[in-house]
């Protein structure tokens, strides 16, 4: 999502307030944003991530994703360490929802120090800059063999890509780092006995962990998660 500083500083729909730090008043923030709640599949295919962080004399307008409770509201403060900001997002919502959403999130903060750019924790998870919103989602439908490990962690946890032949075919899943609940895989994708892709599953998890599923996406779905990986890259 593109947008300008004016259109920033001119939206009404901002929560304001003055967030005063301890380290001499070198970063604070002037205004945020929730932007609109996203609804999608399987959010455990997105990334935590910085999208945009720029610098304007004084100031640093910054714009982070992420996933969050489709109901949340929150108060965040702002802390700092030389070259890294501490965001803690505390959601005052009396509120839950079902659901998760796919969440951007706006900044203007005013910055006096002399970095270009600043690393980002939020509520003590780094957030790196990246283009895409999405984990490794493989954009086509051949997967290298060095990829296909079938390797287990220090816990005994899957981890990374898994390979498994079947009588009609086979499957590749992806396990990620291992930390989705139940060690399940974040996706599969399900190869004929002529090696052509089928269905592709996404791992649906409720926001309390009672009820875990897989959504096989539709082609047309699967078709826009590649194209917009792709115009990232």
């Amino acid at each position: 999502m593109s947008f300008s500083y004016f259109q920033f500083m001119k939206s009404a729909a901002f929560l304001i307030g003055v967030l005063i730090l301890s380290n001499g008043f070198s970063q604070k923030i002037i205004e945020s944003k929730l932007l609109p709640c996203k609804g999608e599949i399987g959010s455990n295919i997105y990334r935590d991530r910085i999208i945009s962080q720029t610098r304007s004399g004084d100031s640093l307008l910054l714009e982070i994703g992420f996933i969050a409770n489709c109901a949340v509201e929150f108060s965040p403060v702002l802390t700092s360490k030389s070259d890294t900001l501490f965001l803690e997002l505390t959601n005052i919502s009396e509120a839950y929802a079902m659901c998760d959403c796919c969440y951007n999130m706006l900044f203007y903060i005013l910055d006096t120090t002399d970095y270009s750019s600043h690393k980002l924790f939020v509520n003590q998870k780094e957030f790196k800059l990246s283009k895409s919103r999405y984990i490794d989602f493989p954009t086509n439908e051949k997967i290298s063999r060095k990829l296909l490990k079938n390797e287990t962690n220090a816990q005994g946890l899957k981890v990374g890509y898994w390979g498994h032949k079947t009588k009609h075919g086979y499957y590749i899943y992806y396990y990620g780092d291992g930390s989705v609940v139940k060690n399940y895989a974040v996706w599969e994708k399900f190869f004929n006995d002529k090696k052509e892709l089928e269905t592709v599953s996404i791992l649906l998890i409720t926001p309390d962990i009672t009820e875990s599923y897989y959504v096989t996406l539709g082609k047309k779905h699967y078709l826009e998660i590649v194209a917009e990986i792709e115009a990232t890259r």
